[in-house]
């Protein structure tokens, strides 16, 4: 059984100045664990990563996108970094000011520390 409490202290080693949330959503997009200033908005997040996922998984883009494991959204209000983990998707929502090598770099050590727990669950 998924205790999300202990997810989401986990989690939140992944939160620091710059760092507005980290979520864990299962592959419908419903927020499994969140942490953060953003957590309240992890259904709006959730939403949003999983059907740009599933758009850029779709048979139109099987050319471009083979085997698709991440992908980054940057704006002028902050960057997110969306991963693949097992069945889940772990985001990392940044300001504008957070390098994208730090962001990236955080969720790729969240992402291999979760997988084998995960992948234990699914």
């Amino acid at each position: 059984m998924l205790k999300t409490r202990s997810i989401e202290r986990y989690l939140e080693q992944g939160v620091s100045p710059g760092i507005r949330g980290v979520f864990l959503f299962n592959n419908e997009g419903h927020p499994v664990a969140r942490v953060g200033k953003e957590a309240g908005k992890g259904t709006i997040y959730g939403a949003l990563m999983v059907n740009i996922w599933e758009t850029f998984s779709a048979p139109a883009f099987k050319g471009l996108r083979e085997d698709l494991q991440n992908y980054v959204l940057q704006n002028t209000e902050g960057t997110v970094i969306v991963i693949k983990i097992s069945e889940m998707f772990l985001a990392v929502v940044g300001e504008a000011s957070v390098p994208l090598g730090l962001l990236q770099a955080k969720t790729a050590a969240l992402a291999e520390h979760l997988d084998e727990p995960l992948k234990l669950l699914m």
